[in-house]
């Protein structure tokens, strides 16, 4: 906060009257900056080098100087990509309104903002246990597993930690855990090895498309299968695995039985050739023969 003051004395200081050109915000829009935790830098904490509308992708530089440490987090999230953030400070936050994350008014509040953009797993989150144990203590939702800032792509071992702060190993909720981890891990190495002979059988010349759009409808299974996952339904959850792991056998059989065309037909080939050269080469035997009894 020390920092903040100091980077609006400095702004102030440099251009009593505000950075030129900088309009002012709508009412409504400044009243809500007023009571905001900005407020106090004042609109050239932020628009010091951007006196119109701050560009997107300048946003997250902009944050970072006076959040190093959240931006340095975003930088290794899944939010992030090849220098580009997909989501940037302001679509989580807000933008003039910003507020702490535990005021029931800040857009971010409790980490509930998440589900903007992740519908399909805050819906399924919201109607199981974990939803009523959040709402009943307050803590964060989202955030509470998957951190806010450095997101990472879930896993169930990756949110093991976040698990044991509030389960005992022992417990059956942890074993739920443990029985999903394997489920899905065992679902991986499925697709591992479906990949493995598509790939294998495109190198081979054989044809792949069946097979390829099957393994793309169990990709497809299998993203619904960790939405479940929050509703902590473990039928739910069994049933969308066992749909899952079926799709991925049937690729691997329609693999299987596109080679098996494949090679009947070369061997059809094969006979049909072999047919005709002793078919032919009778034909010039009997016609040696009957040059030879003339």
């Amino acid at each position: 906060m020390n920092r903040l003051i100091l980077l609006s004395v400095f702004l102030i200081m440099a251009d009593p009257a505000g950075v030129s050109g900088l309009e002012p915000l709508p009412p409504d829009a400044d009243a809500k900056f007023q009571t905001g935790t900005h407020a106090i830098i004042d609109c050239e904490g932020c628009h010091w080098e951007e006196p119109d509308r701050i560009p997107r992708g300048r946003i997250p530089s902009v944050g970072g100087d006076c959040h190093p440490g959240p931006r340095e987090d975003c930088e290794t999230s899944v939010h992030w990509d090849a220098g580009g953030a997909h989501a940037v400070c302001t679509d989580c936050h807000g933008l003039h309104g910003i507020l702490p994350v535990a005021a029931p008014q800040s857009v971010a509040y409790r980490s509930l903002v998440c589900g903007n953009c992740h519908t399909g797993p805050m819906e399924e989150l919201t109607g199981g246990p974990h939803g009523l144990a959040f709402d009943r203590t307050g803590v964060l939702v989202c955030a509470s597993c998957h951190d806010n800032h450095a997101v990472q792509h879930p896993t169930v071992a990756l949110v093991e930690p976040a698990c044991e702060t509030c389960h005992e190993r022992s417990s059956d909720a942890f074993a739920l855990g443990q029985r999903v981890s394997d489920q899905f891990e065992g679902l991986r190495e499925q697709a591992a090895r479906a990949d493995r002979e598509v790939e294998d059988a495109a190198a081979l010349g054989y044809e792949t498309k069946r097979a390829s759009q099957t393994i793309a409808a169990a990709r497809g299974q299998f993203r619904q299968a960790r939405f479940i996952w929050h509703s902590l339904n473990q039928e739910r959850i069994d049933e969308q695995v066992g749909h899952t792991s079926i799709l991925f056998d049937r690729s691997l059989a329609q693999i299987q039985e596109r080679i098996d065309i494949q090679k009947t037909r070369e061997t059809g080939i094969v006979v049909v050739w072999t047919v005709i050269f002793f078919a032919v080469l009778a034909l010039h035997l009997k016609r040696k023969s009957l040059e030879t009894e003339s």
